[in-house]
C-alpha cells in the first residue's frame, strides 16, 4: 500500500511539472495559434507516452515480485503435508488449500464458510478457543499449535499450525497460517516415549546408582537408585540442574570427585573403587564415568556406581585366611573347592601356582599337577595376552579386567579377573566365568565341604 502511494505522489508531481513548464516553453516559443495547438498535441502525445512506460515499468516490477513469491508458495506447498488456512476473527474459513482440505476427506469448496470449531477435536477445543482469544488481543505475536483436526470419518488427524494476524485492503483483520500435517512424526514420537519409559522402567528397577551431568557438572539425568543413595547418605534431594559437588561438606572428597569428573571432561575414563560408612557400616561401590560424545566433542558425563560390598568382603576374607598360614594344595582345595569362581595363588619364588576346584575345571586341568605359569600356554592362544597376564599376575590391580580364554574343547568365553598382592611374594588372582557361574546359579548351588582341614 505504501509503495502504490508514492508511486501515484510521484505521477502526481511529475504531471504538474510537465503541464506547467511544457506549456510555458509552447507559447514562450510559438506565436502563431496553429503552431501552438500542433505543439500542444506533440506534448500530449509525449506525455502519455512516458505516462504509459511509467506505468509499464511499475507493473512489470510488481508483477516480477508476484511471480517470485508465487514460485516460492508453489514449491513450499507442493508438498502433500504442507498447506495454507485463512481464517476470519470469528473463526471462518475463508481460504485454504486443496491438499489439506483432501487430508480431512473434504474438497476446498466444503470447507470454506465452515468454522474451524465443527471438525477440531474435542480435547482440543477449549484451549483452542483460550489461544484463540489471546491472540486477538494482540495481533502482533506469532501463533504456534499443535492441534487435531477431524477427518470427515471422525479420525483425528495432527496438524501443527504457525501464522500471524494480517489485514486485508480494507484494514480487517484476518488470521492466516501454514498449517502441516504432523501425524506420522506423532506415531514416531509415540513409540520413541514407549521406548523411553520401558528403559526409564529398566533403569530405575536396577539397583546400580546411574546418573549423568552436563560440562558444568551439573545434575542433567538420574535413576531412583541414586535418589535413595543421596537421601541416605547426605540427607537431601536431587534435582536436575543442581551442581553435583554441592552435596560434598568434606573437602577433600569434594576434589577427590572434582578430578574425577574433570578427568572424564577431558575425554578419559575414570573409574574406582571406593567405600561410605554408615552407622558403623562399610559399603563398597564400584564408581565409573564415561565421557558422552557428541560429534567428537565431551558434552556430559555418564556415571554408574556398583555396590560391590559382597565382592570386597570375599576379597579381604580371602586374604585375611590366606595370611594365617602357609598353605598346602590340598588345604587350599579344601577351603576353596565349591567356591562357583576361579582362584589361584600363585608364589613370586618357586613359581609355582595352587589352583582350586573351579579353575582346574573349567580348563580340564589334572587336579594332582603341579603348574607354573606356563599353564597360560594351553588357555591362552593370544601371545599379547599371554605376557599381559605374566605381567599382571606379578602386580596388584584391584579393577576387574576382561580376558578371552579357550577351554579343552576349543570354545572362547569371556572372563573377568582381579589380581591382589597378599604379601610381597605372593598374589592371589580371582577370575569370574559368567556362563559357568550361571551354570551354577540354575543348579541350585550349595555349598558342602568334601573335605576337612589337617590338624
Amino acid at each position: 500500500m505504501k509503495k502504490a502511494v508514492i508511486i501515484a505522489l510521484l505521477y502526481l508531481v511529475f504531471g504538474i511539472f510537465w503541464i506547467y513548464f511544457s506549456d510555458s516553453l509552447v507559447f514562450t516559443l510559438f506565436n502563431d495559434p496553429e503552431e501552438i495547438q500542433k505543439m500542444s498535441n506533440y506534448k500530449g502525445f509525449v506525455f502519455v507516452f512516458l505516462s504509459a512506460l511509467l506505468l509499464l515499468l511499475a507493473i512489470f516490477n510488481v508483477y516480477k515480485n508476484v511471480l517470485k513469491q508465487k514460485n516460492q508458495i508453489d514449491i513450499l506447498f507442493s508438498n502433500p503435508d504442507i498447506g495454507f488456512i485463512q481464517v476470519s476473527e470469528t473463526g471462518v474459513i475463508l481460504d485454504i488449500n486443496e491438499n489439506i482440505a483432501n487430508k480431512l476427506g473434504y474438497t476446498r469448496k466444503e470447507l470454506l464458510r465452515r468454522k474451524t470449531g465443527d471438525f477440531t477435536h474435542k480435547e482440543d477445543f477449549k484451549e483452542d478457543i483460550y489461544q484463540w482469544e489471546l491472540f486477538k488481543q494482540d495481533h502482533n505475536s506469532t501463533y504456534t499449535r499443535k492441534k487435531r483436526y477431524l477427518h470427515k470419518n471422525g479420525t483425528p488427524i495432527w496438524f501443527h499450525l504457525i501464522g500471524k494476524m494480517v489485514k486485508d485492503f480494507k484494514g480487517n483483520p484476518y488470521f492466516i497460517a501454514a498449517i502441516i500435517d504432523i501425524s506420522e512424526q506423532k506415531k514416531v514420537d509415540a513409540i520413541i516415549s514407549s521406548e523411553l519409559k520401558e528403559k526409564e522402567a529398566l533403569i530405575n528397577n536396577t539397583t546400580d546408582v546411574i546418573w549423568s551431568v552436563d560440562k558444568n557438572i551439573q545434575l542433567n539425568s538420574f535413576n531412583l537408585a541414586y535418589t535413595q543413595l543421596i537421601k541416605k547418605y547426605y540427607k537431601i534431594r536431587p534435582r536436575t540442574g543442581d551442581s553435583i559437588l554441592d552435596k560434598y561438606t568434606d573437602e577433600k572428597e569434594k576434589q577427590f570427585w572434582l578430578q574425577g569428573y574433570l578427568k572424564a571432561l577431558n575425554n578419559e575414563i575414570f573409574s574406582v573403587t571406593n567405600k561410605r560408612e554408615k552407622e558403623g557400616k562399610l559399603t563398597y561401590f564400584k564408581t565409573s564415568m564415561n565421557p558422552i560424545l557428541s560429534d567428537h566433542k565431551v558434552i556430559g558425563i555418564a556415571c554408574s556406581s556398583k555396590d560391590i560390598t559382597e565382592e570386597q568382603n570375599l576379597i579381604e576374607t580371602l586374604k585375611n585366611t590366606i595370611k594365617e598360614k602357609e598353605i598346602s594344595q590340598d588345604i587350599f582345595q579344601a577351603i576353596f573347592e565349591n567356591i562357583p569362581i576361579m582362584i589361584s595363588l600363585f608364589d613370586h619364588n618357586d613359581r609355582t601356582l595352587k589352583l582350586n576346584k573351579e579353575l582346574l575345571q573349567t580348563f580340564g586341568l589334572n587336579e594332582n599337577e603341579t603348574y607354573s605359569l606356563d599353564v597360560l600356554n594351553h588357555i591362552i592362544h593370544n601371545e599379547k595376552v599371554r605376557s599381559e597376564l605374566r605381567s599382571n599376575i606379578l602386580i596388584d590391580f584391584k579393577n576387574w579386567k576382561d580376558f578371552q580364554v579357550t577351554t579343552p574343547n576349543g570354545e572362547l568365553r569371556k572372563q573377568k579377573w582381579i589380581n591382589i598382592l597378599i604379601k610381597k611374594d605372593r598374589s592371589l588372582s580371582i577370575g569370574i566365568d559368567i556362563e559357568r557361574l550361571k551354570e551354577n546359579t540354575n543348579n541350585n548351588f550349595i555349598y558342602v565341604s568334601k573335605k576337612s582341614l589337617p590338624e
